[in-house]
This record gives C-alpha cells, structure tokens and sequence, in this order.
C-alpha cells in the first residue's frame, strides 16, 4: 500500500503541475478535477509522512563494531534476524540462538551472505526448558571470552490454547520472560568482563494489557488449571510486562551494564503465527485476502523497519548508563505503564523468578 501512495502521489502531482500552459480560464469540470488531484495529492503526502513517522527512523550510525560479540536469541528470523544482519554489517562478531540447528544453520548463511561478514555462528537453545538453557550457557561459557551486548528478542505471542514449558510454567511467561532470566543469569559474568556491556530486551506495549501480575501465588501467576479462564492476549501482556519489570530491576543491581527495554511495533514477523497461519489459507483466496487486509499494512512495520529500535539500542554511541531502565519506542524513550513503573512489583518479580528458575545472579 505505501508504493500504491506513493505511486498515487507522483500521477496526482504530475496532473496539477504537468501542463501549466493550458491552465482553465473559467470554472468547469477541469477545474474540480485539478482541485480534487491537489487534494489527492496533498493526501497522499500525508499517509507517505504519516507511515514514516509510524515505522520511525532507521539506525544509519556509521559506528566501527569490530571486536565486539553480540549475542541474539530468536536472531534466525524476523526483528533478531535483520538486527543481527545490520550489525554485523557493522563488523560484529553474532552468535544467534534458536530452537532448531537447521533453521539456525540457514539463518546464519543468510547473515553472512548480507552482511559479508564470516564471523556469525548460533547455539541451540529452548527458552521453554531449563535443562537447554543451562546446555546453552555453558557452550557460550566455553566458547566466548565475552558479550558485548546481549539481545533478548525471542518470543511466543497469542498462543490460543493454554500450554506450558517443559518446567511447568504457562509457555509465554516462561519463554519471554523466566527463559530470558534464567539465561541471562547464568552468563551475566561474560557480560561483566565486556568494557561497555549491553543488555537489550524486546517487550512490546501489548505490557498495557497487564491489569495485574500475582506475584505471590505461582499457581495464579502460571495460570495453572486455569484451560478454561485462559486469555491468550492478557497471558502475553503479563509477559511483556514481567520483560520491563526485569529491565528495570536489572538496571537497580547492575548499574554498571547498559539495559533498555523496548517495543518494535507492530510487525509483520512469524510472531503472529498464532494469529493468521499463511499456510492454512488457501491458494485461491490469498489474493483476494491480500486486497482485504492491504490497510492494515499501512499501520504494521516492516521486519527490517521493526527491528531498528533494537539495532539501535545495541550499537548506537548516544547510549550510556544514564538510559537504564528506560523503555524505548521507534528509538526514543517512551512512558509505560503504571505497573511496569512498580519498583515494589519489580522486585517481587525478581525475587520469585530466581526461586522458579532456580538461578541466582
């Protein structure tokens, strides 16, 4: 739809401005055709402005990353994915971690074709399962000196039916927020041994679903025996919620580490596979329902323009310990909710998440 504006833009002006020798002397239809393309026109300026300002800028520092190793859960494909191509672009080294080794494989292919940059690798983990995560930190332990920036950008969103981790947390708390937690507790030390460490974690403002986050019953907080009350969007708001309260609780004990929060936007990644399945949808129907749904492209982002926010907040100078905590949107601090600006709720979160996962900072 933007090309269509855009498209739209350059017919209508070139019908205002393209004959200007043959101009009406007197009011008649060719006079309100040229005011209905002016205002055609100055239409389409506006949704072309209005979908720039939606998508926000695009990380374009010209910053030398060489040296440093940056680290991507979820980076085989969508917003981790084009974040791990520009920064390697940039000369980092990128280790992305994801559930399956061949996905992983062609994820890292794709990265290195873009990027030109051989120095890209993965690690398989399952942010569901405890037992992966530990396997996963002591390979990253045992293979890297340090973590310049570590990302947290993998995630489930909308499961429809109530499910939970191998450990017996409800899936997307425990994959988007206690797998993160865990993970990042148990190689925080690589992290402290980089000059400038970053930690950069994907939220979404789905956080202002979260009317509540029970932090001292599990068995509410875990949605256990819960099939039939289960609300698939509160599940994922109070995850993304725990993501900002984690944030920020982090940035209270480890002054020292860079770490900001975010929302992308929404995007048009396999995030939404809960919500509309491509392959489920016939081939006869596809472009009749590409024409229905085009309007919403206009408030979606992009993977590439989705994932700036976060390349951003792990390469750009402007950034400094003065931002901890902070929760960006299209790369500037934002307002959350108030819950998420609970210190109190924080360290509950904190607290519990330690006991559940079993890992201390």
């Amino acid at each position: 739809m933007f090309y269509m504006l855009l498209l739209l833009l350059v017919i209508s002006t070139a019908n205002v401005f393209g004959n200007t020798n043959s101009a009406p002397k007197r009011l008649g239809s060719s006079n309100i055709l040229t005011k209905r393309n002016i205002g055609i026109g100055v239409g389409g300026i506006a949704l072309v402005g209005g979908k720039k300002v939606y998508d926000g800028p695009v990380f374009n520092e010209d910053i030398d990353l060489k040296g440093k190793t940056i680290v991507i859960t979820g980076g085989n494909t969508g917003l981790g994915k084009d974040s791990a191509i520009a920064l390697a672009k940039k000369g980092a080294e990128i280790i992305i971690l994801c559930r399956n080794s061949e996905k992983a494989q062609s994820a890292v292919d794709d990265i290195k074709k873009e990027s030109n940059n051989s120095n890209i690798d993965y690690i398989v983990v399952d942010l569901a399962s405890l037992k992966s995560i530990d396997e996963c930190s002591k390979k990253l332990k045992s293979q890297l000196k340090k973590i310049d920036v570590l990302q947290l950008n993998a995630g489930v969103m909308a499961i429809p039916e109530l499910q939970y981790t191998n450990d017996g947390f409800e899936r997307q708390f425990g994959t988007n927020h206690l797998g993160h937690f865990a993970l990042t507790g148990k190689i925080i030390d690589l992290l402290k041994k980089s000059e400038q460490p970053r930690l950069v974690t994907v939220s979404s403002s789905a956080h202002l679903i979260s009317t509540e986050l029970n932090t001292q019953s599990t068995d509410e907080l875990m949605l256990l025996d819960k099939k039939e009350s289960y609300q698939p969007w509160k599940a994922y708001g109070n995850s993304k919620l725990a993501n900002i309260l984690f944030t920020r609780e982090f940035a209270n004990r480890y002054p020292d580490i860079i770490s900001v929060v975010l929302h992308p936007g929404a995007c048009r990644t396999e995030l939404g596979r809960y919500i509309v399945d491509p392959d489920s949808i016939p081939m006869l129907v596809k472009p009749l329902l590409g024409i229905a749904i085009s309007p919403l492209l206009y408030f979606t982002k992009s993977s590439y323009m989705g994932s700036q926010t976060q390349t951003f907040l792990s390469a750009s100078s402007s950034l400094s310990t003065k931002l901890n905590g902070k929760f960006f949107d299209n790369s500037v601090v934002a307002s959350t909710s108030k819950l998420a600006d609970d210190t109190n709720l924080g360290k509950q979160l904190w607290n519990l998440s330690e006991s559940l996962t079993k890992t201390k900072f």
